[in-house]
């Protein structure tokens, strides 16, 4: 009979703590995997709204090439009312009254003191016409683009 004690081999251990770093790195590996997928939807909903957003603008300026004034600015309106927020056309939303902030609002009335009454529909297409022949609707566009393709949307 062999009476010394069995050796005590290295090997089980090493394997354990192997599958457990193993473990812990597959955990890491899945989070990333997920968080890259977060932030690629992200990324892509966001890329599909400012392209959205670019063609209301692009509409906008297109309206212009209607004919008949009234329904240019019913048109224009629609247009407005379609783009999101109240930080992008604030003289054309506030000549159309297209949800229009109030220091849009007095902003218009200030720079335009002879301008028919606001908050009277009637008028929506004098005051788009006076805001639009000095050259808003052009100067607003370009500054509702360069705000989305720099990536501060309002």
């Amino acid at each position: 009979m062999n009476s010394q004690p069995p050796a005590c081999s290295p090997w089980p251990e090493i394997v354990d703590v192997s599958q457990v770093v193993s473990a812990g790195l597959s955990l890491l590996a899945l989070v990333a995997a997920l968080y890259a997928i977060v932030k690629t939807n992200r990324d892509l909903a966001r890329e599909r709204r400012v392209a959205h957003e670019l063609e209301l603008i692009r509409g906008l300026l297109q309206v212009r090439d209607q004919v008949e004034w009234k329904r240019y600015v019913r048109n224009l309106r629609a247009q407005l009312l379609m783009v999101p927020g109240s930080m992008d056309f604030p003289m054309m939303r506030a000549a159309t009254e297209a949800r229009a902030s109030k220091d849009a609002l007095v902003a218009f009335a200030a720079r335009y003191p002879h301008a028919p009454p606001l908050h009277v529909p009637e008028c929506w297409s004098k005051r788009a016409a006076i805001a639009a022949s000095d050259g808003v609707l052009l100067d607003e566009a370009v500054e509702a683009i360069e705000r989305r393709l720099s990536g501060r949307t309002g």
